[in-house]
């Protein structure tokens, strides 16, 4: 016997049945597992989708059984693609700290706008159909997503990508959203005799990152 269900990203997936072992519901405290609470809180809370990085899917098919003993409708399940770093010998492994800034905070105070961090991880293991510009905001990716555009490939985060998408945001910022967001980064006394808004009208154009400001104001001041 098999057990089968449907995912959205990967199709119909089956599993030998003798290739599942026997689950354990209920630890010997008495308290429940993980494998078998979550389907019991997902049901209470009417859950509908699940929403997964693809690891998982060789372990729904005990999820599933567990819905069906209840008589109860599964959700939609959809696993996504898992996202990857490139190594320093140029092999890839699962995203992690070792790769460099990997939480959304730490991009930030790196320099990177929040507007460019989105648009870049919506395009990691997803494409849009009937686009052909990789720029989005939050309301074009909305009307743009669908499912059937992420891909089944792993993803390979790639920082230089990441910095060419923000270079094009800041670029794009008038002098005057500009302004606020550079004297966050600027640590560098600027000379009296110095037009600040002028200099810094100059250097957005020559910037990846904010962080990078600083530096290279540092050296404008001293030409």
């Amino acid at each position: 016997d098999v057990t089968s269900y449907h995912d959205e990203v990967f199709g119909d997936i089956s599993m030998n049945n003798e290739e599942l072992q026997d689950q354990i519901l209920m630890k010997a405290d008495g308290y429940p597992t993980y494998n078998f609470c979550h389907v019991i809180d997902d049901h209470l809370m009417g859950v509908t989708h699940v929403v997964r990085g693809s690891e998982y899917l060789t372990s729904t098919p005990k999820y599933v059984l567990l819905y069906d003993a209840y008589g109860w409708d599964r959700p939609v399940y959809v696993h996504l693609p898992l996202l990857m770093g490139k190594n320093e010998d140029g092999s890839v492994s699962k995203l992690s700290k070792r790769h460099g800034a990997v939480s959304f905070q730490d991009l930030v105070e790196d320099g990177y706008l929040p507007e460019a961090i989105i648009n870049y991880i919506a395009l990691l293991g997803w494409c849009p159909k009937q686009s052909e510009t990789e720029f989005f905001d939050l309301e074009g990716l909305k009307a743009a997503f669908t499912i059937d555009g992420v891909s089944k490939s792993p993803a390979v985060f790639d920082f230089e990508k990441l910095l060419w998408f923000n270079g094009e945001y800041i670029h794009a910022l008038s002098d005057e959203e500009f302004l606020p967001l550079a004297n966050k980064f600027i640590k560098s006394d600027i000379p009296s005799n110095v037009n600040k808004t002028k200099m810094l009208a100059l250097l957005k154009t020559r910037i990846a990152k904010l962080s990078d400001l600083d530096e290279r104001m540092a050296f404008f001041l001293t030409l």
